[in-house]
């Protein structure tokens, strides 16, 4: 080969070397360089719906100001192995953040995570709002889930509304999840958490309680002198009302073993919470005419449990009715601190009924 063509070769490959490494650097520097513009530093909180193609994606980041809407970015992509990789979701970012650390979340998946918290003793009414704050779905169409047939049938359970089925507790849910799909684990782990106290319950307080939540409701046992037997929704109703009557932990078990006494010696349980229910009448004090008032919940009328459970039991309640204090209580009155007073006989009751009434 001729000197001078030879030459000619090693300086067009000199230059392509050059303009590779230049090409490489530039792309090398926009990896590793957020975008720079006159936005804020704040976070951006961006959503990839399910299916979203590349192209729609990178229209997603352009839009909140992550990257210049170009090929550069597409071929970062291709020589990282990203493309078909990026997963879908909410995504709560830096306000500057590198293509490259970008790309790198986006394909690790770390979505952002919502959370919503049923408290102890809260009803569908309420739980309703919770689940609507979260944005999930409205409080009318939780409510409407809440007593949805189709819905509840699918979750294994005969019953007519989801009242006391669902356990207090904090959730995470991810956006596009949807209303049904959290509320099923709520279901669920009311089903577990009712199995797992419902396994321990002590062979000598006098009660025998069924442990599967999912079975077909029926009535209460007409109540007897000797050992009281509650089907497991019974016990959950029992829970629900144990829940609503006190809030201190050392009471509860106390309080379950009073309505335990009263069911077995055929008494009424007499339990205002439960009235309250029934009358829907959250807001305001019950009168004298809201106790005599009849509906499936006034158990001042009923002579058994109510026709459901009042609000959604804890762990506690449910630990209560299943373990509850051995005693001979038949009842109790508040003594206006948030404790009661509980009595062995009536007489003893309307004692502390006018000691406590009269402070």
């Amino acid at each position: 080969m001729p000197e001078n063509r030879r030459r000619g070769w090693i300086l067009i490959t000199a230059l392509l070397f050059l303009l590779a490494a230049l090409l490489f650097g530039s792309l090398w520097h926009y990896a590793k360089t957020p975008l720079i513009t006159g936005v804020s530093k704040a976070p951006v909180t961006i959503y990839i719906p399910p299916g979203s193609s590349f192209k729609q994606i990178q229209g997603i980041l352009s839009s909140a100001g992550l990257i210049e809407p170009d090929l550069r970015f597409l071929i970062l992509a291709r020589l990282t192995g990203a493309v078909g990789r990026l997963r879908a979701g909410e995504y709560r970012l830096p306000g500057r953040i590198s293509p490259l650390d970008l790309l790198r979340r986006l394909r690790r998946g770390k979505t952002l995570r919502h959370f919503l918290t049923i408290p102890e003793g809260d009803n569908i009414f309420q739980a309703a709002g919770i689940i609507a704050d979260s944005g999930l779905t409205t409080k009318r169409q939780a409510l409407a889930l809440f007593h949805d047939p189709d819905f509840i049938h699918s979750l294994g359970l005969n019953e007519t509304s989801l009242e006391g089925y669902l356990f207090p507790d904090t959730y995470s849910f991810k956006r596009g999840m949807t209303a049904r799909s959290v509320i099923d684990r709520m279901v669920k782990r009311m089903t577990i958490k009712f199995s797992e106290e419902c396994r321990q319950q002590s062979p000598d307080d006098g009660v025998t309680i069924d442990c599967n939540l999912l079975e077909v409701p029926g009535s209460a046992d007409s109540p007897t002198k000797g050992r009281l037997h509650l089907k497991a929704r019974e016990a959950l109703i029992l829970a629900s009302i144990v829940e609503k009557e006190t809030a201190a932990p050392e009471e509860r078990p106390i309080i379950a073993q009073v309505f335990i006494n009263r069911l077995r010696k055929g008494m009424r349980l007499q339990t205002d919470p439960t009235v309250i229910y029934g009358l829907k009448k959250f807001h305001s004090p019950l009168t004298r005419i809201d106790l005599r008032t009849p509906t499936p919940y006034n158990t001042y009328i009923l002579p058994a449990l109510p026709q459901g459970p009042i609000c959604n039991p804890g762990a506690a309640a449910l630990r209560a009715v299943m373990r509850p204090t051995p005693g001979h209580y038949y009842y109790f009155v508040s003594r206006g601190n948030g404790r009661h007073a509980f009595s062995t006989t009536l007489k003893e009751h309307n004692r502390a009924v006018r000691k406590y009434r009269d402070l």
